[in-house]
């Protein structure tokens, strides 16, 4: 529904941009080159739906003439997790004792390089149109050891016990790299002489490579043995091209100076 009642809005902007011939800053206004800010939108959905990496992204204009800009955005998405989650299960008598250490790392960069021709709608409204490229690397490395300790257990014979723990460790990588073209239509509201808010519709595609890693195994620590059964070496790589529509991609506030 957000689409839909948003859409028509900017084309009926974008309508009044070209039919304009009024420069993006009047005459008598002070010409500031250098526009620094901040993504909100990133820190919004951070709060709506965790995903447990704290978001980042700086904003950053310059003022080529009075109606375009270049611009620049740094993202980034960073965090570190771990776990342990002991459980007992019980068989005829004995028991197991389970221990999951699990330790996740996760981090995401990207660099975004654009350009942007705004035109005045009023002294304090302003639109513009422009896009963005954006190359981008998200990595994420997750490990997992599993204590499995067996209680009074006792071989066949009753002349040695069996190896009473096992360990089986996995390490998961995970690489994501991929590039961004991003067109933007966006308005702008003077907030005051040196502030001012900022959001942004666009329409992204995303060109990826993903490339998945796992290797690990499992062995008796009493034995000195890695146990031949349990061996984990392999490897899963997927390219993917995706097209979206974001109504809302970017609610920013900028300084001026």
């Amino acid at each position: 529904m957000k689409t839909k009642t948003l859409l028509p809005a900017l084309l009926l902007l974008c309508l009044l941009f070209t039919g304009s011939n009024t420069s993006a800053q009047t005459p008598d206004s002070v010409f500031y080159r250098h526009h620094i800010g901040v993504n909100t939108q990133i820190a919004f959905d951070y709060f709506l739906k965790p995903d447990n990496r704290t978001p980042l992204q700086i904003l950053y204009k310059y003022q080529v003439r009075k109606n375009t800009a270049l611009r620049l955005a740094i993202t980034s998405r960073f965090s570190h997790q771990s776990f342990i989650d002991p459980t007992r299960e019980y068989y005829a008598g004995e028991f197991k004792d389970f221990n999951n250490d699990s330790t996740s790392t996760s981090y995401e960069l990207a660099l975004g390089l654009g350009y942007e021709w705004q035109q005045n709608l009023t002294p304090k409204w302003q639109f513009y149109i422009g896009a963005d490229a954006e190359p981008y690397l998200d990595k994420r490395k997750v490990t997992t050891t599993n204590y499995e300790t067996l209680v009074k257990s006792v071989s066949p014979n009753n002349s040695e016990p069996f190896p009473t723990t096992h360990i089986t460790h996995v390490e998961h990588n995970y690489t994501t790299k991929g590039f961004r073209f991003r067109p933007f239509l966006g308005v702008r509201h003077q907030l005051g002489k040196r502030i001012y808010a900022s959001a942004e519709t666009a329409l992204i595609t995303d060109i990826s490579r993903f490339d998945y890693r796992a290797a690990g195994g499992g062995y008796w620590p009493e034995l000195s043995l890695v146990h031949e059964g349990f061996r984990i070496e392999g490897r899963y790589i997927t390219k993917d091209v995706d097209i979206s529509m974001q109504p809302i991609s970017s609610l920013s506030i900028f300084y001026l100076f």
